[in-house]
């Protein structure tokens, strides 16, 4: 017999060929010919057709990939070669089923985005060649970006957000938005960085409480918006509190307050 591989959503023709015990081709019909298929799908007991002249066929369409058995029988004996193995590859790609993983991204860091493409079944595509466009827009703004196809199905684009806030990810597959477009990306602070963190100090007055407010910030200016930081506080001069209280707001902004 003649089990091809076959691919979702595409007609799987068996054939079937007759032969003596000496392996020669019988050349007419009238056998009683089963093909049961079972695996990745489940079609049972094929409709077999009778050509008339030895061979037999039976079609079915797979509707997910991965792997089938036939079970070819003639006369209830299966044949030579007996059970055949058929793996199913995805259909053709499908945008409105192809996926992303757009994770959060942070400040100074690169982001990876990876387009799975899908057929219409929601099976994975094993095979590259696809126009696959992701465009970044929002508190950062690369643009589009370079997409590399890693020729097995995947396609993977990064860009190293300088801003904090949401960016948006736009993900196309032949011009068509993918399943869950536009993606949302969070992009959250880097490490702290004391060069960039500010302080708002204010002018004091005699006998009333002095507020000193630190904003963490990282590399690239963007507030922290989380505590954990060791920040110190020291007041010399006119007066001479010395180190001062710091109260850790757990936003990324951190008070100390004095009496002079």
């Amino acid at each position: 017999a003649i089990v091809p591989n076959g691919n979702v959503g595409l007609a799987t023709m068996i054939t079937v060929q007759a032969r003596d015990s000496w392996g020669n081709a019988r050349g007419s019909g009238g056998d009683v010919i089963s093909v049961t298929v079972t695996g990745a799908n489940n079609p049972g007991n094929l409709a077999v057709h009778d050509n008339g002249n030895g061979s037999y066929t039976a079609l079915y369409t797979p509707t997910a990939a991965g792997m089938d058995g036939v079970d070819i029988r003639l006369g209830g004996a299966g044949i030579a070669g007996n059970v055949y193995a058929s793996v199913v590859g995805a259909g053709a790609v499908d945008a409105g089923h192809t996926t992303a993983n757009v994770p959060n991204g942070t400040a100074g860091l690169a982001t990876l985005i990876t387009v799975q493409a899908r057929d219409a079944a929601g099976d994975a595509c094993t095979h590259g060649g696809d126009t696959v466009t992701v465009n970044v827009t929002g508190a950062n703004n690369p643009g589009n970006l370079a997409v590399t196809d890693n020729q097995d199905g995947t396609y993977s684009a990064v860009y190293t957000p300088m801003v904090s806030g949401y960016d948006h990810v736009d993900v196309r597959l032949g011009g068509m938005g993918i399943a869950g477009n536009v993606f949302l990306s969070k992009v959250g602070a880097g490490p702290v960085d004391a060069g960039h963190t500010t302080a708002q100090v204010p002018a004091g007055a005699i006998d009333l409480a002095t507020t000193i407010t630190v904003t963490a910030r990282d590399a690239f200016g963007n507030a922290r918006g989380s505590g954990g930081d060791f920040v110190a506080v020291t007041v010399t001069g006119a007066n001479n509190p010395g180190n001062l209280a710091v109260t850790d707001n757990g936003d990324g902004t951190y008070t100390a307050i004095y009496q002079p």
